[in-house]
């Protein structure tokens, strides 16, 4: 397989990994749709909890590293910059004891991660490397860039 089949289905890969833990439990109790609710509230940590906001950042940093590896806009390091980061920061919330749980900002135990986590930091490392895959092939095929 080429370069341009193997980054595009990393990227598919990618995505489903990312849908798929948004309906599965992240930590502690069993909600089946606890990750869509940690996407959707996620950023609201910001008014409690720095460290849970950072984590949740890696989220907006995928899709800004997934936006910019399918266009043909800016240089094929950034998405490689952004990806890189969004997995580190994903891989931080494993060194998180306490998160903030409610909007009173009390905080509880994490608890054990679970699958949605894993899921979801799966996802971010696909993109990574996806963007490397992509790198590489742009510097044989300068018309290769782009998910279509």
């Amino acid at each position: 397989m080429n370069g341009k089949v193997i980054y595009r289905v990393l990227i598919c890969a990618s995505v489903i990994c990312y849908i798929a833990a948004c309906f599965l439990p992240v930590h502690r109790n069993d909600e089946p749709a606890q990750g869509a609710l940690m996407l959707l509230f996620g950023g609201l940590a910001f008014i409690a909890d720095i460290p849970t906001f950072l984590v949740w950042c890696a989220n907006p940093l995928m899709f800004l590293s997934t936006g910019l590896m399918c266009s043909k806009i800016g240089s094929p390091n950034i998405p490689i910059i952004l990806s890189f980061l969004a997995f580190i920061l994903g891989v931080g919330f494993m060194f998180m004891d306490t998160i903030v749980d409610n909007e009173a900002g009390a905080s509880v135990d994490r608890g054990p991660l679970k699958i949605g986590y894993y899921t979801w930091l799966l996802s971010l490392a696909l993109m990574f490397i996806a963007s490397l895959v992509a790198k590489n092939t742009d510097r044989t095929d300068k018309h290769i860039r782009g998910c279509v």
